[in-house]
């Protein structure tokens, strides 16, 4: 069969592999310049003047959990090798308070203040535990249809890591951790929160280049899809130019939120399970400012730390640490904290489609999956399952197999 996979990010190049395995022919359009959707790796699929060649710097994903089964199980198949990453995390409110990482504290305290901060974390952990463990045993009938807000609005440093991570997680702004399905972040901390990471060797954007290479078909970027129209016989793509291309199969591995732009003939059950989804724009900032920390104390960043300014919460990623880059030159990937850098350190800004979590999108995501097939349309993405890379992987697995069973 000839499939039209609409979206070149993971969801949808992941797909174009396993339908390729099963001897179909996939043609990937996306509408963007590059392959990857939020995969940014420079020196890959991302070009940045000025930046030494050898370096593989990455500005969207950097790591995954050692419990993404699915996709662990994919990079093997592929044979992209991955490597363990320690991860840490330290906080940096507003009002001076800070919580550091284990890292942090030997790195950059001695004496009594080492010995105090980790009594802090001590407690921070214990604490954080604690809220974890009653999340594990709450059966999931009492997180469906409840946001977050209904068991984590305290203001606590507990619930406050667990935000963050939330935050971190989904690509969106802090207060927006709230309206998140409890069912869906309630997941990530049970199955993610204590994991061991891994980050893939030579960037991620190196499995989708394997992808590429491997499928049955082509990858077509600057795709200017105009509509999509679905007949009983086949799918039918109108571009913008008024060309037309015609297919057997539809897959949309697009943000949900888009879903509804593309279909000239949605059914009455693609509206309701679909017209409650929003867009959310993450902005990622790729930065060498050392000031990010400096005004802090601090020389020796951790993996992943969270920073208060007067726009909310963000985040600093330290690439150097991440993906493994000596430590000649500090390069940091930002969510969120622009007050925090100098604009002449700004190497590249990367803007980011995601979908925004709430309860009322979530609850049809059921629907959507049970549903798929059905006019000759398949839906992909990490939204119907974790929100995460394994749920992209899962999602594609899942309509490779639903396509193989109505093949035969």
């Amino acid at each position: 069969m000839k499939f039209a996979i609409i979206g070149g990010g993971a969801s949808g190049m992941i797909t174009a592999y396993y339908l390729s395995k099963q001897g179909h022919h996939v043609t990937v359009y996306e509408k963007q310049s590059i392959l990857g959707g939020h995969i940014r790796t420079v020196n890959k699929n991302v070009k940045v003047a000025n930046m030494a060649p050898e370096l593989t710097l990455e500005g969207g994903v950097v790591e995954f959990s050692s419990n993404f089964k699915h996709f662990i199980s994919l990079m093997d198949e592929l044979d992209v090798e991955l490597k363990p990453l320690t991860v840490g995390s330290a906080l940096f409110k507003r009002n001076k308070k800070r919580f550091l990482s284990p890292t942090m504290i030997t790195g950059n305290t001695k004496g009594l203040s080492l010995i105090v901060e980790f009594f802090k974390l001590i407690c921070v952990y214990l604490s954080a535990n604690r809220l974890l463990l009653q999340t594990h045993f709450k059966p999931l009938s009492s997180l469906k249809n409840k946001p977050l807000a209904d068991f984590v609005s305290q203001h606590q440093v507990n619930n406050t890591w667990l935000k963050l991570f939330t935050m971190y997680c989904f690509s969106i702004p802090y207060k927006a951790t709230m309206k998140v399905p409890a069912e869906l972040a309630f997941n990530i901390f049970r199955r993610y929160f204590w994991a061991n990471w891994k980050r893939i060797d030579g960037g991620v954007y190196s499995y989708i280049e394997k992808i590429e290479q491997r499928i049955n078909g082509e990858a077509i970027v600057n795709a200017n899809i105009k509509s999509v129209n679905r007949s009983n016989n086949c799918v039918t793509l109108l571009f913008n130019d008024d060309s037309r291309e015609h297919f057997d199969k539809l897959v949309l591995a697009v943000p949900p939120d888009l879903v509804l732009t593309l279909l000239s003939d949605p059914s009455a059950a693609e509206l309701v399970y679909f017209s409650p989804w929003k867009k959310n724009t993450a902005k990622t900032v790729l930065h060498n400012d050392p000031r990010v920390y400096q005004r802090f104390g601090i020389t020796h960043p951790s993996e992943f730390d969270f920073f208060q300014t007067q726009a909310g919460w963000g985040y600093n990623a330290s690439l150097n640490r991440i993906c493994n880059l000596a430590p000649q030159q500090q390069y940091s990937l930002a969510f969120n904290i622009d007050a925090l850098i100098a604009k002449e350190k700004i190497i590249q800004t990367f803007e980011h489609h995601t979908p925004l979590y709430t309860v009322d999108a979530f609850r049809h995501r059921r629907n959507i999956i049970d549903n798929n097939g059905d006019n000759h349309t398949y839906h992909v993405g990490a939204y119907l399952y974790d929100g995460l890379h394994e749920g992209a992987v899962l999602s594609a697995k899942k309509v490779a197999e639903l396509v193989q069973k109505i093949s035969y």
